[in-house]
């Protein structure tokens, strides 16, 4: 892919893939307390496609990685954990359906900007228009936690 194709592509999936730049700290557990940090996601792909397309899914949060036990796609309130994602064929993510990626972190994040940096892989039809066996999704942008 050449470089012009690669930047154009990485910019169109941050304006798609992130709709907002908002973070919510999120108590699933209703104690009061955030168990977490959430932000929407929307399927980047050109078709709707079952879950089990996601092969590989990256996250830094301000310079740290988040390991993938951690993070849960939620989707129409199912709650599906990104490694086991790949065997989830029954559940569909519809074109331009909205998700959320929720991060376990007891206390959720500070209020404030923080640097995202998320790549999501998604596994390719036959004919792959030149991108493979999976298509890379990637985003690096500032997000804001009220």
């Amino acid at each position: 892919m050449s470089e012009n194709l690669a930047r154009v592509f990485k910019e169109m999936a941050e304006r798609i893939m992130l709709p907002n730049r908002e973070i919510r700290n999120v108590d699933v557990d209703g104690d009061g307390q955030p168990d977490g940090f959430q932000f929407d996601i929307v399927n980047p792909f050109y078709t709707a496609e079952p879950v089990s397309v996601i092969k590989t899914f990256s996250l830094t949060v301000d310079g740290e990685h988040v390991s993938l036990e951690k993070i849960s796609l939620v989707l129409r309130d199912q709650r599906i954990k990104i490694e086991t994602a790949p065997s989830i064929y029954e559940i569909w993510w519809r074109f331009g359906e909205t998700a959320q990626i929720f991060v376990e972190k007891p206390g959720g994040l500070e209020s404030g900007e923080h640097m995202m940096e998320l790549v999501l892989g998604m596994r390719t039809s036959a004919g792959s228009y030149g991108f493979g066996d999976v298509m890379l999704f990637p985003a690096k942008v500032i997000m804001s936690t009220k």
